[in-house]
């Protein structure tokens, strides 16, 4: 759960197509993860709630440390992730990677067209 929030935040963030500023995709991953992610939180919480109250030693237990983790999950992804991906996240976070792609994929349709102008010369 605690890396769930974050992960799901991180995916939403990288996203958002295009080279656009951090507050956007930050206010993206929100929007388009944030609910999903509150109501995960919500129910799961609501769950540890019910245990708390259980007469067995062992779900009380459980639903405290559940509990807790929920807490903590929560807010390190909805305050302390959100401040640091508006702060110092990346504004093209797929920018290695898709310049990568581009050159295998550009020298690869290089050396096609080399072969079809090679094989049009001897023929």
């Amino acid at each position: 759960i605690s890396c769930d929030f974050v992960i799901h935040f991180g995916h939403a963030y990288i996203q958002k197509s295009g080279s656009v500023s951090r507050f956007v995709r930050t206010k993206h991953a929100l929007l388009h993860m944030g609910p999903s992610i509150l109501a995960a939180a919500i129910t799961t919480f609501s769950a540890a709630l019910v245990m708390l109250f259980c007469t067995v030693t062992f779900f009380t237990k459980f639903a405290l440390i559940l509990l807790m983790t929920v807490v903590h999950a929560t807010v390190g992804s909805f305050v302390v992730y959100i401040v640091f991906a508006d702060a110092f996240g990346p504004a093209e976070p797929t920018k290695l990677i898709d310049s990568i792609v581009a050159k295998c994929t550009s020298s690869k349709g290089r050396e096609e067209k080399e072969e079809g102008r090679s094989a049009g010369v001897i023929h």
